[in-house]
């Protein structure tokens, strides 16, 4: 029925989620080596990427500012859940995909502030005057909702061309 009911807007994702609960019990079966979508945002800076991403997300976690703000890949891990729980931070290398130190909850309301922290803490140590990006180190944000529609934050294209921009426009 939920496929019959044409979705106008994210916040009704909920809903098409919710008609899905009745197959939690195949799906490991079902989907033994699936991995769930991801996309990546790439811009600019200041065009927009995280305030895209929390308007999708539907959560106000994402560092937002005029001059450079994501400094950092920031990993999104949406995960339904019948009960929302806070979200957790946890640090990762990016080489080695292993996690640094334990996660840790930070609140949902004023979440951006924690995440802001992070990244400029992980930046000051790979750059002793606190400036530029990190190419070593990303932030994995989980968040565990009934009603959630992977997605990755990045820094601004021009800081990433020579890491990770294949296509002519990016050279």
């Amino acid at each position: 029925a939920a496929a019959e009911v044409p979705i106008m807007q994210v916040d009704e994702l909920g809903k098409t989620f919710a008609s899905l609960d009745a197959l939690k019990d195949l799906m490991p079966k079902a989907m033994d080596s699936w991995q769930p979508p991801m996309f990546v945002v790439l811009g600019g800076e200041s065009t927009g990427k995280s305030t895209l991403l929390e308007r999708i997300t539907m959560f106000p976690l994402f560092p937002r500012a005029e001059d450079l703000c994501t400094r950092l890949p920031i990993k999104i891990q949406l995960r339904r859940s019948p009960v929302a729980s806070p979200p957790t931070l946890q640090v990762v290398n990016v080489a080695t995909q292993k996690a640094e130190g334990a996660a840790r909850t930070i609140p949902l309301v004023n979440g951006e502030v924690d995440v802001r922290n992070a990244m400029d803490e992980l930046v000051r140590k790979e750059h002793s005057d606190g400036k530029g990006i990190s190419s070593t180190r990303m932030l994995v944000l989980s968040l565990s909702s009934p009603d959630v529609p992977a997605v990755l934050d990045a820094p601004g294209k021009r800081l990433l061309d020579p890491l990770w921009c294949a296509d002519t426009e990016c050279g």
